[in-house]
Parts: C-alpha cells; sequence; structure tokens
C-alpha cells in the first residue's frame, strides 16, 4: 500500500523526516527504510542526523537509493543479481548487433560501423524504453506496424535482452519481472515493512510498478512537499496520482537566490530585489575555458576561506561538455590544491531532469515517433497508463 504526505516546507528544513528518524533511534526502533533520488540528498540527510544532540550513530536504519532498494529486494527474495557493469553492456550490444547483421536482419541499421558513439545511443535508448516501461514485447507489436528502422531497432532491443539473460545478468526490468512471478505465489501478509519515499518530485513508470509490486509486502509512504509554484505543484500531483496537493505560501527570503527558488518555473515575477547587491547568485564573465576554470577555482577557495563550516562536498560543477572541461580544469584546480573529482551522473537518477532530457531528445530527433512515445508514456504512468495508450492510438 502506498500512502502520500505532503508536506509543506519538508524539503527545505527537513523537520518531519528528523523527528521520525530520531524517534527510531530513541526507541531503539531500527526498521524503518528511507529511499532516496540522489546520493547528494542521502548523505545530506545522514549528517544532519549525526550532528543531533543525544545520538551516536544511526543503528540499523537503512538509507538507500532507489537502485539500492530494488539490489536489496533482490537479495531478500534470493534472485541472482548479476547487474552488467557499463563495459559488459558495450560487449552485450556489440555481440547483438553483429549477430544479427551476419544473419542479414541489419539492412538499415547495418549501413553504418557500430562505433562507440552508436553503440552508447543504442544501449541509452533501451535504458530509456526499460524506464518507461517499453518492454521488448511492447516495442516489437508496436514495430510491427512500422518502418524498417523501428523493426530492426526492436529485433536489436530482443536479441540484447536475451543475451543477458544467457549470459546470467539481471537489469532492474528483469528483476521486476521475476517479482511480478513471486507476488502471484506469495501468501497475503498483515506484517508490512515500512519504507518512506523521501525527496522525490516524479518517479519513472518502471519506479511506479516496483511500488505496486512490492506493496505485497511494503507500505511505502511518499513525502511530497508542494511547491509555490501551481505549474509544478499540478505536475507533482498528476505523477503520483494525488489528487490536489495543497497549495504553500511563497517563502520570500531576502536574498535573490529565495526568490528565484519561489518562483522557478512561473513568468509572473518581474522584480527580483538585491539582486546586484546580496552574493548568493553570481554571475562570473570570462574568456575563455581556461579563465573560466581559474574563475570557479578562485570562487571556491574564497568560500572555503571566508565561510565556516563550507566544505568541498558542498560544491558541484555542471558543465554542458564535462570532458572538454576537466581537460582544461584539472591543471588549474591542481594549482589551486583542489581535487577534481568527475561524476558521471545519468539523468535517470532525476527523474525531473529525466523528463525535460526526453523532451530535447524528441525534439532533436525532429518529433520522430520512438522518442515521442517514451515521452507520453512518461506524462501517463501508473493508473493513467489506459490513457497514454488511447493517445498513442489516435496518434497511430
Amino acid at each position: 500500500m502506498s500512502t502520500i504526505h505532503p508536506i509543506c516546507g519538508e524539503f527545505r528544513e527537513h523537520r518531519w523526516i528528523m523527528e521520525q528518524l530520531k524517534k527510531a533511534l530513541q526507541e531503539k526502533d531500527f526498521s524503518p527504510l528511507v529511499i532516496f533520488p540522489t546520493q547528494s540528498l542521502l548523505h545530506q540527510i545522514q549528517d544532519e542526523l549525526l550532528t543531533e544532540p543525544g545520538l551516536n550513530g544511526l543503528g540499523g536504519i537503512r538509507f538507500l537509493l532507489f537502485e539500492g532498494f530494488i539490489q536489496e529486494i533482490g537479495e531478500r527474495f534470493g534472485l541472482v543479481q548479476s547487474v552488467p557493469s557499463p563495459f559488459l553492456r558495450d560487449l552485450l550490444i556489440g555481440e547483438a548487433f553483429e549477430s544479427l547483421k551476419e544473419k542479414g536482419n541489419l539492412t538499415y541499421l547495418g549501413r553504418a560501423s557500430f562505433t562507440n558513439g552508436y553503440r552508447q545511443a543504442i544501449l541509452a535508448g533501451i535504458a530509456e524504453w526499460k524506464r518507461s516501461c517499453f518492454t521488448a514485447d511492447v516495442f516489437t507489436k508496436w514495430a510491427s506496424s512500422k518502418g524498417e528502422k523501428e523493426q530492426q531497432l526492436a529485433l536489436l532491443y530482443q536479441t540484447y535482452q536475451e543475451l543477458l539473460v544467457k549470459n546470467g545478468f539481471r537489469e532492474e526490468d528483469l528483476s521486476l519481472n521475476e517479482l511480478e512471478s513471486i507476488k502471484t505465489q506469495a501468501e497475503w501478509t498483515s506484517e508490512h515493512t515500512v519504507a518512506i519515499l523521501y525527496g522525490f518530485s516524479d518517479l519513472t513508470p518502471l519506479q511506479n510498478r516496483f511500488i505496486e509490486v512490492l506493496s505485497t509486502w511494503f507500505d511505502f509512504e511518499i513525502i511530497l512537499d508542494p511547491t509555490p509554484v501551481e505549474e509544478i505543484r499540478s505536475f507533482v500531483a498528476r505523477r503520483f496520482s494525488y489528487d490536489q496537493l495543497p497549495e504553500m505560501a511563497p517563502f520570500l527570503g531576502d536574498t535573490a537566490l529565495n526568490w528565484l527558488q519561489t518562483y522557478y518555473g512561473t513568468m509572473g515575477i518581474d522584480h527580483c530585489p538585491n539582486l546586484m547587491e546580496d552574493q548568493s547568485v553570481q554571475l562570473l564573465q570570462t574568456a575563455g575555458s581556461s579563465k573560466q576554470a581559474m574563475a570557479i577555482a578562485g570562487e571556491i577557495v574564497t568560500l572555503l576561506r571566508d565561510k565556516p563550516g563550507c566544505r568541498l562536498d558542498d560544491f558541484l560543477i555542471i558543465s554542458p561538455h564535462p570532458q572538454e572541461f576537466l581537460k582544461t580544469a584539472c591543471p588549474i584546480f591542481t594549482e589551486y590544491h583542489l581535487p577534481l573529482q568527475p561524476r558521471e551522473m545519468k539523468t535517470g537518477e532525476y527523474p525531473g531532469l529525466n523528463h525535460f532530457s526526453q523532451m530535447l531528445t524528441v525534439c532533436d530527433s525532429d518529433w520522430q515517433w520512438p522518442e515521442m512515445e517514451v515521452l507520453i508514456r512518461q506524462q501517463y504512468p501508473g493508473k493513467m497508463a489506459r490513457t497514454g495508450d488511447r493517445i498513442l492510438v489516435e496518434l497511430g
């Protein structure tokens, strides 16, 4: 069973989750399981809890990402959890491509060399279809009435899935299939483990399906924080199949950053006070990538020096061209005695960003049908899936 708790301001202040966790620790109840969308939020709550007076540790309370939660469930039910590494995925998709090409089944897709970029694009597409619950069987049925390209993509997708199973690998969609089979044979139990989903503003269709299946053994408590922005509030309510989230009064602090955060997603603000006076938002104008890296490193060093309690973990650099930035910035950051640790941040870790990324993909691909279908299915998850199906039928 899933219960949704809308708590205004929770994701900013963390009051509710801290009270729940402190109460559990004081009562030596180590059963709570808290699931987070990102590693950074997990560490933030963990650090806040460890600094609370009178608490000497986390006990047996488990903090997990959704992926870690699924892996733990697999271990609990005895599922073989051999997740292929990126390198193995690359080998498997290459094997699938070459075997189909040798059989003469890739007359369209086989026109170009199966380069690394080509392989990664196919793997990214398959990962996105899986997150959208667009299974290989569904894809194959859909592609049967389409063109040569779609039919061969479906064949490649299906062959990749078969190679995963043949080699003893299991990705999340295959784990879901196993859990659905276990659920049909499971006896009903009145004892459920409480699992708290904290910090999510969106769930992928695959995550929704996991929650539906695992509700046989878990009581899911989903914590939502309504924003003052009506458009975003409506979006979140729709994604979680919630009738209406309560309205939230704008939190207007005294900095430009507070205003930008409050009115994010609207065009309803034409004046932002203190934008030039305070330092909460800064724009650095530089000439060239080297000076850009130098300016960023300088700002980090200044903040570390002038702000007590400021740590390197508080900084995140996002670049549209990460490899180029790293090549330029690494020697510069070394001169400033700053470590620069690259991290592969997949959009799947942030479903809202993933959704936005898919919209960009649709536009970039000139509104091709496969990308459009993924986007539509993302818009209608869970109980609304039938509505998405009807739209897809109407569009043909």
